[in-house]
């Protein structure tokens, strides 16, 4: 049971956090991107700070999204209740949206911080 972390091995939970933290980096900066070209922002400040520490403040709050992601692959194989499987179906959705809001709204507090300025 040592080589575990919240029960899983730690290969899989390694490979399981990596592509988690993957993911949402890449949603993070795509979405961010895209809503600085929708803004016609693409070249700035907010552009910037997205890539540098973004990255970081992305994958820290991307913790708790992981740790339902690993209940996920805890409890979905041993249940077979369709309302649990429905709503980590729900929730896969809700931890593809998560990231893009994040993003934007780091974005738009960038940007009225950097108003004071």
């Amino acid at each position: 049971m040592e080589n575990t972390i919240w029960g899983i091995e730690k290969a899989k939970y390694n490979q399981m956090a990596n592509s988690h933290s993957k993911a949402n980096i890449f949603l993070w900066l795509i979405s961010g991107v895209i809503y600085n070209i929708y803004q016609t922002n693409l070249i700035s400040f907010s552009t910037l700070l997205l890539i540098i520490p973004g990255i970081f403040v992305i994958s820290y709050a991307s913790i708790p999204t992981f740790w339902v992601e690993v209940k996920k692959h805890q409890i979905v194989p041993k249940t077979n209740n369709i309302l649990v499987l429905t709503l980590f179906t729900i929730w896969y959705l809700i931890d593809i949206v998560y990231p893009v809001i994040l993003s934007i709204g780091y974005i738009l507090l960038i940007e009225y911080i950097l108003k004071f300025f």
